[in-house]
């Protein structure tokens, strides 16, 4: 049985690296430029439009479709420590879905290998459903 230390969009996902690490929020990038905090300025940075407490946030994946995400060390207010699901579509779709409440959202893995996940979404709750790059870094 071969086991792969990395991934490239369109193979298999590798359960076991994404499962063995914590998935520190590095970066999330817009396909163009938003005014995500109604600031007037327009920005790719997702993150720098973003509540300062999500900018460190953990994503990890356990066993059993649990997911949870830690904000880490800026906590939001009532926020703090999530647990929801994930799984897997197809050959490259992570789906997640971040509390009890709320629905799935897919996301494409771009990249996974021990020390980096990259993973891309439309998020139709944006203007337009622009499409936003995430990058994570293994903790």
């Amino acid at each position: 049985m071969t086991i792969l230390t990395s991934f490239v969009y369109g193979q298999n996902v590798n359960l076991s690296v994404l499962k063995s690490k914590k998935w520190l929020t590095q970066s999330a990038t817009s396909a163009k430029p938003i005014d995500l905090n109604r600031k007037g300025t327009l920005s790719t940075d997702v993150l720098s439009q973003s509540p300062f407490c999500i900018t460190d946030d953990i994503f990890i994946f356990k066993d059993k479709g649990v997911f949870i995400k830690d904000d880490n060390q800026y906590d939001c207010p009532s926020l703090q420590k999530s647990n929801g699901s994930w799984k897997i579509l197809g050959k490259d779709t992570l789906s997640i879905k971040l509390d009890k409440e709320s629905d799935f959202i897919n996301f494409k893995i771009m990249k996974l290998d021990q020390s980096r996940l990259i993973l891309l979404a439309n998020m139709p709750f944006l203007p337009n459903g622009v499409d936003i790059t995430y990058e994570f870094k293994a903790k």
